[in-house]
Order: C-alpha cells, then sequence, then structure tokens
C-alpha cells in the first residue's frame, strides 16, 4: 500500500491523513477487493499492477502481509 500525495497538497506535513493511495497486490482479486474496500471510507484509490506502477512520488510506502 503506498499513500501519495494529492495535486492540492503534493507535500503533506506530518499528521495530515492521506486522501489518495496507490495499491498493488500480487494477488489481482485481493487487490481489487482491498481498493473497493478503501474507497467506502473516501479514499482515492489507484488499482496498480505493479510494485513498480505505484511506487513513483509516494511519501510513505507501506506494506504488509
Amino acid at each position: 500500500m503506498l499513500l501519495c500525495p494529492s495535486p492540492q497538497n503534493p507535500r503533506p506535513s506530518p499528521g495530515t491523513p492521506a486522501s489518495q493511495m496507490r495499491l498493488y497486490d500480487s494477488d489481482p482479486a485481493a487487490r481489487t477487493k482491498c481498493a473497493a474496500n478503501l474507497r467506502s471510507f473516501g479514499l482515492d484509490v489507484t488499482d496498480c499492477a505493479t510494485a513498480e506502477e505505484a511506487i513513483p512520488g509516494a511519501h510513505v510506502i507501506t506494506t504488509c502481509t
């Protein structure tokens, strides 16, 4: 999961909640389900096919299992 800056706030200050993220998972079905779940909380989620697609420009990179 990668938290990304928004066009309105390209350099968020500490404590600023993320409103956009790019998401990658090696399992496409899990990625689609996770993206849908995160969107239900109002996040702008981009579903990425590769980790390389998700990383450029990210301020925070998070992995989870």
